[in-house]
């Protein structure tokens, strides 16, 4: 009878990460759909995805029109470790994938400065 509290004690504290992270894909569902009539769920986007991952960036720097540039987000977060996501829309239908990060265990492209151009890049770069 020990082992089945120490069992039920586990499991109930494993029941709240999963409720989070269910919530955490519904969230990234809706909220970074993209695509239009072809449209992809938004867990499975990358803005979605580093949702799920990191949670809710604590700050954003958005240029939807961003001049010659395609519009761009900034995702910057500051809570355990300071982390930088860029997310380039290449199509400019919203589209929106990762082109540069500093988080090691995410990739970047390595043209990721010429896709942005030199103002855009300093603007990354201030925020």
């Amino acid at each position: 009878m020990g082992s089945g509290g120490s069992c039920g004690s586990s499991g109930s504290s494993a029941i709240p990460r999963r409720v989070r992270r269910a919530t955490k894909r519904r969230t990234g569902y809706r909220r970074f759909r993209e695509g239009g009539t072809a449209a992809i769920p938004g867990w499975r986007t990358d803005r979605g995805r580093i949702f799920i991952r990191y949670g809710a960036p604590d700050e954003v720097l958005s240029r939807p029109q961003a001049g010659s540039t395609a519009p761009y987000e900034v995702w910057k977060y500051t809570r355990v470790r300071a982390r930088k996501f860029v997310f380039y829309d290449v199509t400019r239908f919203g589209n929106y994938v990762l082109i540069w990060t500093d988080e090691r265990r995410e990739s970047s492209r390595p043209n990721w400065r010429d896709l942005l151009g030199p103002e855009a890049v300093e603007d990354v770069q201030r925020f």
